[in-house]
């Protein structure tokens, strides 16, 4: 059941299925068999109602939307079957913040922050690998050498959020800025790579961590000038701005997405920066 997927990713969907184990074993229902779709449903109401622990308000929709995740997994397995056979509404998140989204200049702003030096040269290629292979900051952080495949122009994603494994094929410019890191910048970053085979390293020549993804980004920010972006605005920034030439059924499969609806989102993004252009 975990085949493909992220460390972090296993960590929360084994800490999911057990609240709902847990809440299941409430109900009195004590064997797979047991199990009904009304429990499964009280299970996702009860999340509805509860508090978020650090802010005001209810837990987000993403949030909750990943547990109804973890109980189709756990279904699908327990009952050894395809998918789960109890039907639990995904809830809708809020609409993406088009001021949130980083523009195509924006991201041009930040490629230019980067330092002339062997941290610009990572500084480049970590940007390369949000933006223009669209991946998650954990994604990224678990990147080895061998998945940069420079020769064929491709980026092999063997560990995602969802478990689905990907082939990225590389623009010219992202696969140049690839290329200049992994041949100039990391074998001296790394001089003893071969204890490491990660492909972003810190300047310490250790594996680049997922806080130091989104500490990098957020530097680079604040030296460009720009503020609000985040590392995984990087992959909303992308997708946005594929949609200018590629059908949305491509986009999904480039950003690894399992539904159009987590594509969809994009489309009203890019409505909006398209009208900025001309105002």
């Amino acid at each position: 059941m975990d085949e493909g997927l992220s460390p972090e990713r296993i960590k929360h969907l084994n800490y999911m299925a057990s609240e709902v184990l847990a809440f299941l074993e409430q109900q009195e229902v004590l064997s797979v068999g047991e199990i009904k779709g009304e429990h499964l449903e009280a299970f996702m109401f009860r999340l509805r109602q509860r508090p978020h622990p650090r802010r005001a308000g209810g837990l987000s929709a993403s949030y909750i939307n990943k547990y109804r995740s973890s109980i189709n997994s756990l279904m699908a397995f327990a009952l050894n079957a395809r998918a789960s056979p109890f039907y639990l509404p995904s809830m809708k998140d809020r609409k993406l913040d088009p001021k949130k989204v980083p523009t195509v200049a924006q991201v041009q702003r930040l490629f230019q922050s980067c330092g002339d030096n062997l941290l610009g040269d990572r500084d480049r290629a970590l940007l390369a690998l949000l933006y223009g292979c669209g991946l998650r900051r954990g994604e990224a952080h678990l990147l080895d050498i061998g998945d940069v495949d420079l020769a064929r122009g491709s980026v092999w994603v063997r560990r995602s959020k969802t478990g689905a494994q990907r082939l990225v094929p590389l623009s010219a410019g992202t696969k140049k800025h690839l290329e200049r890191y992994r041949f100039r910048a990391r074998p001296l970053l790394a001089p003893h790579g071969g204890t490491e085979n990660a492909f972003l390293v810190s300047k310490y020549g250790k594996r680049l961590s997922k806080v130091g993804v989104a500490h990098r980004v957020k530097e680079l920010c604040r030296e460009a000038g720009i503020g609000g972006i985040t590392a995984h605005g990087l992959r909303h920034a992308i997708a946005t701005h594929l949609l200018d030439s590629l059908p949305l059924e491509d986009i999904a499969r480039f950003l690894g997405h399992t539904s159009l609806d987590s594509t969809q989102k994009y489309t009203h993004v890019n409505m909006v920066q398209n009208k900025w252009k001309k105002e």
